[in-house]
């Protein structure tokens, strides 16, 4: 268990080595080393707040947006923004990046799920998945798959290279809070809101395991 501030965490990200690195919505970014977790380094403290987060797989990319509009990327290395771009009228809401850190997915709070450039920022493609606020993205590995989920207990995934709906997950027993797909991009995890992660294959979309701990909403996964 590691104490930080008060303060919500945004993302969270174990890059090896025993090393979680961890960004906060006050803008504070920590790593923390699982041999000493009384012990923090704090990386950066971005001048803004926000309103969701995500790290790259290596921890060494922030994409986080802020209440003004604009999705960012931040290099931790020198807390110097890649880019800033602006999200038009609606907030963003949920961030991911592919494991290459290529292509970055965000969702606004209508339900419109948007892969940008992961250098640039430049919107590459934009669509409208589900009626009403996604709560959570994922990209596979390779970048191939996008998975969104929101409130309505469904799991949508998207072919990235033809912009299609295919193989989506229906009538889940509680929302999903968070996505993950294993490393082999074979797994497809989704947190609960039931205190439950549910684990589906992602060639056939079927179910295989339901992993239980405390009834109690789970925030947020990872494979190892």
């Amino acid at each position: 268990r590691l104490m930080g501030p008060s303060t919500p965490v945004a993302a969270a990200v174990y890059s090896g080595a025993s090393r979680v690195t961890t960004a906060d919505s006050r803008g504070l970014v920590h790593r923390w080393d699982l041999s000493k977790p009384e012990e923090k380094e704090l990386v950066c403290h971005l001048p803004s707040e926000f309103v969701c987060a995500a790290l790259s797989a290596d921890a060494t990319l922030l994409a986080h947006a802020d209440h003004d509009g604009f999705v960012t990327v931040t290099e931790l290395a020198t807390g110097e923004p890649l880019f800033r771009r602006p999200n038009g009228a609606d907030r963003t809401v949920a961030l991911a990046f592919s494991n290459d850190r290529r292509l970055l997915a965000g969702t606004t709070d209508d339900g419109v799920v948007q892969l940008r450039d992961g250098k640039t920022g430049e919107v590459i493609h934009s669509t409208s998945t589900t009626p009403g606020q996604v709560q959570a993205l994922a990209l596979s590995p390779d970048g191939a798959e996008l998975a969104s989920a929101s409130f309505t207990n469904r799991i949508i995934r998207i072919d990235v290279e033809n912009k299609a709906e295919h193989r989506s997950i229906e009538k889940l027993a509680a929302r999903v809070t968070d996505l993950a797909y294993s490393p082999d991009g074979k797994l497809l995890a989704a947190a609960c809101a039931d205190g439950a992660t549910r684990i589906f294959t992602v060639a056939s979309g079927a179910q295989t395991h339901v992993l239980r701990d405390k009834p109690f909403p789970v925030w947020q996964i990872q494979f190892d």
